[in-house]
């Protein structure tokens, strides 16, 4: 029989972050596995989501750290009513309510990259002599990148305390719909569109590196830009930096359409409809790529990447097999590499076959399985494994 399991989040659906799509994913995935998660959740006022496992709705919807008492506060009184094996804090408003809980169950944190390098926790760490992590018997970072910025920024917690769990990408990127259900999801942003299909899909803000996107794309030979649609997706996290990209988009002689927030299926048809995704992030002193999922849905999806290396991007994206990779502000390198694979039909497919292939490698079972089993993935390279 398997373990109960407490799972605290401060972002849970239907609010669409990386962080929520991780706790809904992992919850489902341990429920699979035979266990019994109970995740406890912030209020929700707007939208729906009725999962397998049962979810608690206890925080305020919007984390902010001045409620961090109220938050530790609550989730002691959560522990007092219910006995589990295991509390998993999912994202840092849980590790920093959490750490100072006592608990008799095995008590892990899940890192995720921005979080461990975030200046709430680089203020702890200078001015406590103990990390909130060391209040956890293990810490699970998404990639190694993550591990080691964990480690690096978190000088007090030992290495052997922080683990490896590669994150999954759920079947439902890898199931095609029909081709006439796919035109209808996307006509409404498809109209009038040219030959090649560009895809990004990320919030509107500055790491995600949109701008030299649009740069690369406006750089491309007349002859192939003329035959280009680069479609955004993703809401708006910044307003002012939203507003700046819609104004250099009209500057550019390109065809750049930049959506804003659109639903999922809305998002499974572009992937279908695209020819090519572009994640050309950019570095950020006090945020991180710890992962990238949509890196993984796009190729689920069989939809080639080029994309930047930038902090875990390289753990996904594998340079000359499932995609392309360049540095960070090379605007050339990327739109020469943008071209090449819009003329060249054969490496595309030869990339998008490999694409599929290894994003079946990574899935949420697994990654549920390292979380509650304590399993030890010690390598970057044993990720390529993480579904044997």
């Amino acid at each position: 029989m398997g373990s109960s399991i407490a799972m605290f989040s401060c972002e849970f659906p239907p609010y669409p972050g990386g962080i929520a799509t991780y706790a809904s994913e992992i919850a489902s995935a341990l429920v699979r596995l035979g266990h019994r998660p109970v995740v406890f959740a912030p209020k929700c006022l707007a939208g729906s989501f009725h999962p397998p496992y049962p979810v608690i709705r206890c925080f305020p919807e919007q984390y902010k750290h001045a409620r961090l008492p109220w938050n530790m506060s609550i989730s002691a009184l959560q522990l007092m009513r219910a006995s589990f094996d295991t509390v998993m804090a999912v994202d840092l408003p849980s590790v920093l309510a959490l750490a100072a809980v006592p608990t008799k169950a095995r008590k892990i944190a899940i890192v995720h990259g921005t979080d461990v390098k975030s200046r709430i926790v680089g203020h702890i760490n200078r001015c406590s002599p103990r990390s909130p992590f060391n209040a956890f018997q293990r810490v699970y970072a998404n990639s190694a990148f993550t591990r080691d910025v964990m480690l690096a920024h978190n000088p007090l917690v030992r290495a052997e305390k922080v683990r490896l769990a590669p994150l999954g990408v759920d079947d439902y990127w890898k199931r095609p719909l029909a081709s006439r259900r796919v035109d209808e999801l996307s006509a409404r942003f498809l109209t009038d569109r040219r030959k090649t299909i560009a895809l990004s899909v990320a919030r509107l803000e500055p790491r995600k590196g949109l701008i030299q996107a649009m740069e690369a794309i406006a750089a491309l030979p007349k002859l192939v830009r003329e035959n280009v649609t680069y479609v955004i997706a993703g809401r708006p996290v910044e307003e002012a930096y939203a507003e700046a990209l819609r104004q250099r988009a009209g500057q550019l002689d390109a065809d750049i359409r930049i959506l804003g927030e659109v639903t999922r299926d809305e998002i499974r048809a572009l992937y279908q409809k695209a020819d090519l995704f572009i994640h050309t992030a950019t570095r950020d002193r006090y945020r991180a790529e710890g992962f990238g999922l949509v890196l993984l849905e796009a190729a689920a999806s069989g939809v080639p990447c080029i994309a930047t290396r930038v902090d875990a991007i390289p753990e996904v994206v594998v340079n000359g097999v499932t995609g392309l990779l360049f540095d960070d502000g090379d605007i050339a390198g990327i739109s020469a590499g943008i071209a090449s694979l819009i003329r060249d039909a054969a490496l595309r497919a030869r990339l998008s076959a490999a694409s599929r292939d290894h994003a079946a490698k990574f899935t949420w079972d697994r990654c549920a399985e390292i979380v509650a089993g304590d399993l030890d993935i010690l390598s970057p390279a044993e990720i390529s494994h993480c579904a044997a």
